[in-house]
């Protein structure tokens, strides 16, 4: 997660599964949903039981890895990633292409949220 952005239909079917296990008694058996599930997200201090939401922990570990970039320039990982992709500027005038690395595309989306 910290390297890719997640598809959401990925992100749908572990939130599932963590909702299964959650809510039932065994695998065969349905559970009874005692919380809406964004309620669950919820911090503790705030009434929830402080699960995180996928999605948005999937930006926050791409925006950590985008700082380290700002932070390391000298990094291998950073010099290559400026070399293709942001030869003039910086990572926050970066424009993300068609022909773009999987991984180059996540850290963009994730850029374009933060």
């Amino acid at each position: 997660m910290s390297c890719y952005m997640l598809p959401q239909n990925i992100i749908d079917d572990m939130t599932s599964s963590i909702r299964r296990y959650w809510w039932s008694r065994n695998k065969n058996k349905k559970g009874w949903h005692l919380l809406p599930w964004d309620m669950v997200c919820h911090p503790k201090s705030a009434g929830g039981i402080g699960f995180r939401d996928l999605h948005l922990f999937n930006i926050a570990l791409l925006g950590k890895k985008i700082w380290c970039l700002i932070c390391h320039p000298n990094n291998l990982l950073a010099q290559v990633y400026k070399a293709k992709y942001y030869p003039s500027g910086d990572i926050l005038d970066s424009q993300s292409s068609c022909r773009a690395s999987f991984a180059w595309k996540g850290l963009s989306q994730a850029l374009s949220k933060l």
